[in-house]
């Protein structure tokens, strides 16, 4: 989520090509054996899910004391997906207008998508994941979005 790596880019393109060329015949046994291992598969589920959760709510926390930010909390989503309506200046359209907010929260640091990739009635949005964010990363993000949006 907050991020100035300018290798972000070059390790996502190697990430995409491990993520389709294929699992290996010796991961595949392992993976077998951790699915058929019942009780290290519902401890390792449940660190997760407790991971998860202290992500999600301390983006939750941080996000409802910025003002103007409209959201719900996600009961199963590993991301936030904020309105930004009331923030974004109303002469702005288009374009201009769905990147917006995008573009602010880049130059601070804070990575995003903006919403009009997942379709044209949500431009005002961008989507905050925080499926590999690690709390302390989290509360980062949320600082500085709150110099950018003060109370």
């Amino acid at each position: 989520m907050v991020t100035r790596n300018e290798r972000v880019a070059e390790l996502l393109r190697l990430g995409n090509y491990t993520q389709t060329a294929g699992v290996t015949t010796f991961l595949q046994y392992a993976g077998a054996e951790a699915l058929n291992n019942v009780e290290a598969s519902e401890r390792a589920v449940s660190t997760m899910v407790d991971e998860f959760t202290l992500r999600r709510d301390a983006l939750y926390a941080g996000l409802s004391e910025l003002p103007g930010i409209r959201f719900d909390k996600p009961q199963g989503a590993f991301y936030m997906f904020p309105n930004f309506s009331e923030i974004i200046p109303a002469t702005l359209e288009g374009t201009e207008r769905n990147k917006f907010i995008y573009e602010l929260l880049m130059e601070h640091g804070i990575a995003t998508v903006y919403g009009s990739c997942f379709g044209k009635h949500f431009g005002d949005n961008v989507r905050l994941s925080f499926s590999a964010t690690p709390v302390p990363v989290v509360e980062k993000a949320v600082e500085r979005m709150s110099k950018i949006f003060p109370s």
